[in-house]
Formats: C-alpha cells, structure tokens, sequence
C-alpha cells in the first residue's frame, strides 16, 4: 500500500470522479488507497450505468479494489443500518466497513455523513471536496484545474460544492 492509508468511498464520492472521467485522481492521491464494497458497485450499477464501465476499470487497474464484507460484526452493523431504511446499501456497507477496519470514509451526503458520526464517533469522515484539496496541496492539480471540475460537476453532473473557489479553501 505505499505507506497509504486504506480508505473506503461511498457511491457519491466514487460517481463524481467517474462522471468526469478522472478516477486516476483517486490513484493519484498521497495519503490514501481507495476500496468500495461489492454493495457500492452493485448500485454503480444499478443507478449509474453510464460510470458502471469505467468503475470496472478501475477495479481491474487498481485504482480502486473491491471488499466484501466477510466479518459477522461488519455483517450485523450492515444489517442494522440497511434495515432502518433511510440510507442506501452502499452507503450501509461503506459506514459498516469503515467502522469494523478502522478507516476513513469518503461520502458526501450530508444526511448519511451524520448517520455515520452517530452510528460510531471515531469513523473519519472524507468527502470529494477534501479529497480535492488534497490533490492540490499535493500538487497534482492547481486550483484552477479543480475549479475546471468543480464547474464541470455544476454544469453537467448535478454536484455542487457550496463556495466561488477552491481557492477560498487553501
């Protein structure tokens, strides 16, 4: 793992570098390895299947690896939050993977976001917007190639980060 931090994405954060073809952002990131769950995949699949291709390919290349929930502990807190039924399996998954092998979780959704810091305190919480900040203070994008992207989201892919620049966050 190079020293990296394994680290599990939501659906959300896994579509808005797919939607614009730039999943290689994910490999490019120095602090973290991405995973998704099998359950992640299944409704990239279901409701993203203009992504579904390139998710695959980033599973075949590396860029990101698939887990399956194996741990009966994983499996029960799985359990436990799909049947509340206010959050999507993918999202059930990640929150249950990131609590029960201690890593950080990248989601967006705000109403899941909160599910996840009160189902376990301790999960760090990620987000396309910090992973984005990473990526520049890392160098692998300047401000102005993430904003090129931020606007490309708004314009094109219906997700909207809530500021002008990603200056303002540097």
């Amino acid at each position: 793992m190079d020293g990296k931090t394994e680290a599990i994405l939501d659906t959300s954060v896994l579509i808005n570098f797919a939607a614009i073809g730039r999943l290689d952002l994910l490999r490019s990131h120095s602090l973290c390895t991405f995973i998704i769950s099998d359950h992640v995949r299944d409704e990239v699949k279901e409701h993203f299947e203009e992504q579904f291709d390139a998710v695959n390919a980033a599973i075949t290349d590396g860029t990101v690896k698939e887990v399956t929930a194996v741990d009966p502990d994983e499996l029960a807190d799985f359990a436990t939050l799909d049947a509340q039924r206010n959050l999507g399996t993918g999202e059930c998954s990640a929150i249950a993977v990131a609590k029960h092998r201690s890593i950080p979780l990248a989601m967006d959704d705000r109403r899941a976001r909160n599910r996840a810091a009160e189902f376990h305190s301790a999960i760090q919480l990620l987000s396309t917007e910090s992973l984005m900040i990473s990526l520049i203070h890392d160098g692998v994008l300047t401000v102005e190639q993430a904003d090129e992207i931020k606007l490309d989201w708004e314009t094109n892919h219906s997700f909207k980060l809530k500021f002008g620049s990603f200056a303002e966050k540097i």
